[in-house]
Formats: C-alpha cells, structure tokens, sequence
C-alpha cells in the first residue's frame, strides 16, 4: 500500500448519527411506555422521545425533544449519563470529542422545541491528553472515571509513527452530592501508552471495593506478533493478569450487578470471565467462537431469568442475542435480527422490553421488534434514514462554499473555509430525500444557482447571494421536470446556466434559464425505442469542458458520448464506450478524456474525439473496498491528470492517471461514501493553473461529512 503522505484529514462533520463508543443514553420517564433518548450526532446532542407500541400498533414514533445541542466543535465520540433527572430538573451528561476534550453538562429536562429557553449549561471540560488523541473508551463506575485516547494511522490499521504517542489512559475522582448541584473532578492519575486500552471499573464502586481492569492491545503492523492482555492498575502502575491471543479485544464489558466479565476479540471468540477481588485474579470460565462473519462493534447485556442476555452488534447489520448461564460457564445462541439494509452497520444496542431493543446505526435510531422463539425476525426502521447523498461546491466563484443533500430532505451549506464550528451556515428542507446536487456561479454577480434533485423526482432550484453567508434570494419548484422516480445526477454546462438532470428510469432532460428560472426545453432519453438510449439507470452526468460533449455514465456497463448544440438542435448520439464488466457509477472529463468509474472497482480512462475513441488506461482500486460510488478528476501545476475516486467501504483513492498504483488511500468513513468532489484552494485571485492544494470532500451514509486536503 502506498504511503500516505500528502493527503491530510482537515475536519469532519456530523451530519447525523455517526460511530460512537458509548451513543444511547436511555432515560425512562414516569409512564412506562416512554423513554427519553440521548444521542450523538456528529458534534451534537439530539434528544428524542419514544413510545413503545401496543402489540396492534405497526409504528412506534420518535418526536425531537428540541433542536440539536453542539457539544463540541468536531465528532462527539462517547456520550455517558452521569445522574438523570436530578433534583434541580437537569440529566448531568459526560460528552468526549475527537480532539481528546471531556466536558460535563447540566442538560435541562424541559429542553424541548416549545420551550428552549432554558439552555444547556457547561459545568466543566478537561483535555484528557496533551496529544489532543481521540477519546474512544469510557468507564464510570460510583465516583470512579476513566478515559481512554487512542489513535491509529488514517487507514485505521496500524499505530503511527513509534515517535509518536498512540494513546493514553487518565482516572478521575467525582464527587457529587445527591441532586447533582455540586460537584468536583478530579485526575489521579494519567498513563501515556503505546497501546489501545479499553477500561473497565469493576467492584461495588467505593474507593477499597473497585478495580480498573483494561484490555490493552498491543497493536503492531499486522495486528499478530503481540498478544493482547487484560492489566490491572495498581500504585506500580498496569500489571498484566491474564494473557490472550493475538486478536485485539473490541469489546470489554461487566455483566449488571456482577462479577462477571464479557471480553470479546477481533476473531469473534467471547471469553466470559470472573474477577476474583481479593486474589487480584482473573478467571476464564467459557470460550465460545461467535457465529458470524462481520465485526463486532458493541455488546449490551441485561438479566434474564437463566442468567443473562447478550446482544451484539455487527458491521453486517445483524443484532443477535445469545443467552449466558448465570454462572458463566455456558454460551448459547438464541436468536438474530438483521436490518432490512445489509449495509446498515448496527453500533449500538439497548433493549427497552422482552421484545423490543432500540438500536443506533449508520442510518439512525430504529425500534425494532423480535420474538424470542424465533430464530431470525426482520424487522422496519421506524426513524428513517438519513444519510448524505451528494456533495456540490458552490457560491458566487464556486468555492466559497460545499452543499451536502442527506436522505432527510436537507440539504446542508457549510463554509469552505477552515476556522469555523462544524455548524452548516445555511440548511434548505424538502419534503423527500434529497439524492444529488449540483451548483452554477453567475458570473459579475455575488450569486449562483444551487439545484437539488431529490427522490421523488422532483427538482428544485435555489438563487444564493453571498460569500461569507449564503441567503436565500430566489427559490422555486421546477415544475416541468417530468420525472416520477429518483433524480440520480445533475450537471450544469461549463459556462452556460444550462443543466442536464437524469434519473433512475435510464431519461434525462436539458434545462434551460428563462427569466432566473430554469425551464424543460428537450428529453434526452424517452423511452427504449429510441437509438441511443438506455431504459436502465442513468447513474451520473458530466459535460466536456468546452460544452460540446455530454458524457452518461449508465447501469448498463456503457458510457455514452452525446454531441450537444444550441437549443432547440438535436442531441446526437457520437460514442458508446464499453469496457466496465459492471455499471458505471460516475463520469468526468478532464482535457479531452473521459473517466468512468464502474462497480467491478476499475477506473476506465479514454481519450474521445467527435471522430473517434481510444481506451488509454484502466486503473484498479482494492476489491475487497467493495464499489467504486464517485469520481472526480484535476490537474496540476505541471498539467499532469490525477484521479480521485470513493468506495463503498469508506476509502478515498487518488491515481495519477499514467500510474496503476494509486498514489494516495485513506479511510474517510465508516459507511459507503456517497458523494464526493475535489475543489482547489486559491490564495486570493489566483488561477487554477498556479494552485497546489485542493480540498477533497466527502459525504457518507454513517451520516458525516470529511473534508481532506491533498498537496502534489
């Protein structure tokens, strides 16, 4: 793999639920049918309330409880409740960040939409490291607090440099009085490391009655020259007090009101273990091989009447429940759920009832039911997904700022600059999910065209004035786009306010600008009797740079290459490029080449004439990255081509287009990137030819958004 030198991760957004440690704070309220619930999404604290259905009802709604609550300026990484509904009408809630920060709140209970008056209150804030390493691991216990940072390489696979401190583990002392109005915090104690350590206070919570146990795994390059360990922590420091196998431990939990232990590995084994305090031993009393193939990241554990219930959560989308004897000794699987969406990555799990468990995913919150004699229920996603669809940059020169449209039906404006909190500077509602966008800069004006397609194919135009912060000035509907399925790609022309929208039914239709308002003028495909058309999905749109060409990147396998005119000639069909052994999923030019990306994961690059075609290279990202979704291309100072692409898995790739080795990779996301474009940095007027810097920026459906910045 090629060493990741140039490209830079510069800041990420929350957009929506993104993975998080310890994410679903469930509070019951007074009637039993609801519970309220706390949830990070991205740098923000949403709350919701949910009632449990009656066996006859299909749907169990959540209600937003308030607006979102920034927390911190980047991702929230844990989220835990320290004292719910105190006497003073507030939840006490620990938030931790990315960038290594801890902070307390008072959240007021009556926080809500109709009356958010009352604001949530900063009480304290730390950094647990001089590193400003991510927060990833949490463990509260009475007053007890441990916090733990950890950092990988931006591939997520291996350390960083041995120069440079990996992680840390710090302990807290909290004192609170009952109703939480006071309160101290104090660090006794903090450990710099080479390794991961996942925390966990065990005993009855006072100072002689507790223990921090840590799994700590010592990650090398392969993840296999090191056993992982679980230490106990003493005045000397860690002491190791069990040995494991090569496999990192992901999950370290203690089973409620019990000595018992749940120590879950990469390799899918589950040890259930037994602290004996008074020996300062640890105990194996079952190993069980897990089921299953995708990784596991999260477990919840709740009494049940033979012991305890287990749910664990995997990539693969499935929550299954396994039953431990109370005496540990025996693991048996009982059940499993799968989400209706394979690709719907399951992070965390909190069962509200005998059947009903409410789970946080890639795609959001979701109340699922299940029955315990059945061996595999599937069940509907009662809060629907939201996860981004589409990335445009935007503004009066095009770059000021970048659009994010999320299935929501928002579309989401932040400012490209980098000195700014997370927060998107503009928001635009619709009433479907929002697929595409796509923008046009009016020139000698301080305003451009903003169009969004969304999935009930309609398309709707937006006027924006401004570069610091962009305001609405026009807005409408445009109610001559014929198309009653999903708008999959919009495309304007290089310099004419000239848009080309195609959807998923294999159509598309050139939109004209008629007095500030854009207007149907012809159908590029109507139907498959035409000659050049497809009756599969048009996946995504791009003109030539002089205007002339219009590329379609199609379901079925092909480019093509139409010849455009001025109005009201017709569209002529001049090339079909074959070669992709799967759909093409998105298409550029760049001088007078075009390049498709395809879901057999190549990278096709031709040059095209109006005469003829010539296949010129064909590049290759790692099939086990699964899809290439997005394509964007550029050229640099010394005019030489540079390819960037996303996948399905979450990478960012860039080619230099005469190489088959890609230059860079980074792991962007933990979800499928589902828009991606790659804008230069200018230093004030200056042209593209000069520009050195660009920024890359990427939308997924974990619900983020991550802007990296790439130097030649």
């Amino acid at each position: 793999m090629a060493e990741d030198k140039s490209l830079e991760h510069v800041q990420s957004h929350g957009v929506c639920s993104v993975r998080h440690v310890n994410g679903i704070c469930v509070i019951p309220k007074d009637n039993s049918r609801y519970y309220e619930i706390l949830s990070p999404l991205g740098p923000t604290l949403q709350r919701w309330e949910i009632r449990l259905p009656n066996q006859s009802e299909a749907t169990a709604p959540f209600t937003r409880l308030g607006p979102g609550i920034p927390l911190h300026r980047d991702a929230i990484t844990c989220l835990v409740m320290i004292q719910p509904s105190a006497s003073n009408g507030t939840h006490l809630v620990m938030s931790t960040s990315y960038s290594g920060q801890i902070r307390l709140w008072r959240i007021p209970v009556d926080y809500t939409i109709e009356n958010s008056v009352q604001v949530p209150k900063l009480v304290w804030e730390a950094q647990e490291n001089d590193a400003s390493l991510p927060v990833m691991h949490v463990s509260v216990l009475g007053s007890h607090l441990a916090v733990s940072s950890f950092r990988r390489d931006r591939n997520n696979l291996v350390p960083l440099s041995e120069k440079q401190q990996h992680g840390s583990i710090s302990l807290w002392n909290m004192e609170l009085n009952n109703d939480g109005s006071t309160f101290s915090v104090t660090k006794k104690a903090s450990v710099a490391s080479k390794a991961e350590m996942l925390p966990l206070w065990i005993g009855s919570g006072d100072d002689r009655a507790s223990h921090l146990l840590c799994a700590v795994n010592q990650l090398d390059v392969r993840f296999t020259k090191t056993p992982s360990n679980i230490a106990l922590f003493n005045e000397s420091g860690f002491e190791s007090v069990l040995e494991l196998d090569v496999s990192a431990v992901t999950c370290f939990k203690s089973f409620p009101d019990s000595q018992l232990i749940c120590c879950v590995q990469m390799n899918r084994t589950c040890k259930i273990l037994r602290w004996h305090a008074h020996e300062s031993r640890l105990e194996v009393l079952s190993s069980t091989k897990l089921s299953g193939s995708g990784a596991i990241f999260s477990v919840a554990l709740t009494p049940a009447l033979a012991g305890f219930e287990m749910f664990v959560c995997e990539d693969t989308g499935e929550v299954s429940c396994w039953l431990v004897s109370g005496s540990g000794h025996h693991v048996s699987k009982q059940h499993s759920i799968r989400f209706s969406s394979a690709s719907c990555s399951a992070y965390n799990v909190e069962p509200l009832s005998p059947s009903l468990l409410l789970t946080c995913s890639a795609a959001g919150l979701s109340l699922s039911k299940y029955e315990r004699d059945a061996s595999a229920e599937t069940f509907s996603l009662m809060w629907h997904d939201i996860s981004c669809c589409g990335v445009a940059s935007t503004g009066p020169t095009g770059t000021e700022f970048y659009a994010v449209g999320d299935l929501s039906g928002r579309v989401l404006l932040w400012s490209s600059k980098i000195a700014h909190d997370g927060a998107p500077c503009l928001v635009l509602q619709h009433e479907a999910g929002v697929r595409c966008v796509s923008s046009f800069p009016l020139p000698s004006t301080n305003r451009c065209i903003l169009v969004a397609g969304l999935m009930d194919g309609s398309v709707h135009q937006y006027t924006l004035e401004g570069s610091e912060r962009p305001t609405v000035v026009q807005q409408s509907l445009i109610r001559d786009a014929e198309f009653d399925t999903t708008v999959t790609s919009i495309a304007f022309h290089p310099r004419l306010p000239v848009a080309v929208v195609a959807d998923s039914h294999g159509k598309a239709q050139i939109f004209r600008e008629v007095d500030g308002k854009f207007r149907a003028t012809e159908t590029v495909f109507q139907n498959a009797q035409r000659d050049h058309v497809t009756s599969r999905e048009i996946w995504s749109v791009a003109f030539h740079d002089g205007g002339k060409l219009l590329a379609l990147a199609n379901e079925d396998f092909s480019v093509k290459i139409l010849q455009f005119g001025e109005e009201g000639e017709p569209l002529q069909l001049l090339h079909t490029l074959t070669g992709p052994t799967a759909a093409t999923t998105a298409v550029r030019w760049l001088g007078n080449c075009v390049y498709a990306s395809s879901d057999d994961c190549t990278i096709h690059v031709w040059q095209v004439s109006e005469a003829n075609t010539e296949l010129r290279r064909v590049l290759r990202t790692d099939p086990s990255h699964l899809m290439i979704t997005y394509l964007d291309v550029f050229a640099d100072v010394s005019n030489a081509s540079w390819v960037c692409v996303s996948t399905m898995a979450g990478y960012i790739y860039i080619f230099d287009q005469h190489n088959e080795i890609h230059r860079d990779r980074v792991k962007a996301a933990i979800g499928s990137l589902e828009g991606l474009i790659v804008v230069p940095v200018r230093a004030g007027k200056e042209s593209s030819a000069t520009v050195k810097e660009w920024r890359i920026i990427s939308c997924s459906s974990d619900c983020s958004v991550h802007v990296h910045s790439w130097r030649v």
